[in-house]
């Protein structure tokens, strides 16, 4: 005797399983991206810095859709910290780490570092200078619940450099920040990001067997 499912059952089982199907394409799709992600960076901090003017060159002028080609390329840059006060985010870190833009004034150009500092301390120290190298990033809010900045306020969520350079009455800065790190001082997570690729899928995916068969098994790899 066969089992003959209801119609009602059916129009229950075959929507679910279409969601079931398409999370399981977009986890291994977020997988695939990811694991590219980390491999890119991990590339990207062996290269040597390419110059400040060759790096504000290419971004000027490239679409926004392909800035990924360059970011998280190092960067070297040489100059002197503007007089303007750094921004400062209105928030610190889990770890009691404060994040700021501390405007660099180098090679004719106002550029942002991206820079960690224990609360409480000055960003870089109170150096008047900065010789090294950063990572190159855009700046964008974190997420979709990222709060508004509020430059009226000087209160900020995100790295917004043109409405941070119109605050500081600089001249139009480049068009992307510089992430740096300090010889001990607290992890910059937007120069070094901790990207964990252990994420527990926890969805069934169809499965493809040599006969031709579609069935559902749970899939548990690491994104």
């Amino acid at each position: 005797m066969s089992f003959r499912p209801s119609i009602a059952v059916t129009l229950v089982v075959l929507p679910a399983l279409a969601v079931l199907i398409a999370l399981g394409v977009w986890q291994v799709e977020r997988l695939q991206w990811k694991e590219a992600l980390i491999a890119r960076i991990a590339d990207r901090a062996a290269d040597a810095p390419m110059p400040l003017q060759d790096a504000i060159a290419l971004a000027s002028k490239m679409p926004e859709a392909q800035r990924g080609e360059i970011e998280f390329r190092r960067v070297r840059i040489s100059g002197e910290v503007a007089s303007a006060a750094p921004v400062t985010f209105a928030t610190p870190d889990a770890d009691n780490v404060r994040r700021a833009l501390v405007p660099l004034k180098a090679e004719g150009a106002v550029v942002f570092l991206d820079v960690r500092t224990p609360e409480g301390q000055t960003p870089l120290g109170g150096a008047t200078a900065f010789d090294g190298a950063g990572v190159l990033r855009f700046g964008k809010p974190a997420n979709d619940y990222t709060p508004p900045n509020d430059p009226a306020r000087d209160q900020w969520f995100w790295p917004d450099l043109q409405a941070a350079a119109a605050a500081r009455n600089l001249s139009a800065p480049a068009p992307f920040f510089l992430a740096v790190e300090q010889p001990g001082g607290p992890l910059n997570t937007a120069a070094t990001p901790v990207l964990s690729n252990n994420h527990l899928v926890g969805v069934y995916l169809v499965r493809h067997h040599k006969n031709g068969r579609l069935t559902l098994g749970k899939q548990t790899g690491g994104l």
